[in-house]
């Protein structure tokens, strides 16, 4: 299969982030949106080891390297919003929802559907970040003879 880093480092991705948002939520902190946000740190490594695979993997390609790190960002965060969705389901549903969205940037009474679909977009918005800056970091590495 072609796509096996990116979906195992996109799943080891997925279940970091779940250990992490549990462990949190154990510990009291699930409302502080700065602890919340350390999940940047996550994401960032990796999509850092997809690359590091593909450049160990012989692949000098910047751009097959640039859309692995964006797959493996994109399958965990859709597999973190299906945990999400069971979580909240499993917690509680709209009672927990409200209690959970108290911390958030944005909207404050939103359904599960619609507070799911917002975090999807900020996760996808922030893998996005993620890799343009892993990859302007890495770029270096990696060389594309089309663009000669």
């Amino acid at each position: 299969m072609k796509n096996t880093i990116e979906i195992k480092n996109g799943f080891l991705l997925f279940i970091a982030l779940g250990v992490y948002f549990l462990l949190m939520d154990a510990l009291g902190f699930a409302n502080n949106a700065i602890l919340r946000s350390f999940n940047a740190v996550l994401i960032l490594y990796f999509i850092n080891r997809t690359i590091t695979n593909k450049i160990e993997s012989g692949s000098t390609d910047f751009f097959e390297a640039y859309f692995a790190a964006l797959k493996t960002g994109a399958f965990a965060v859709l597999l973190s919003m299906i945990g999400l969705l069971v979580y909240v389901q499993f917690r509680g549903g709209e009672v927990f929802l409200k209690e959970l969205s108290g911390s958030l940037f944005f909207g404050r009474n939103l359904g599960i559907i619609p507070y799911v679909a917002a975090l999807f977009f900020e996760g996808i918005a922030s893998v996005v970040i993620g890799v343009f800056i892993i990859m302007q970091y890495r770029g270096k590495q990696l060389y594309n003879p089309k663009l000669d």
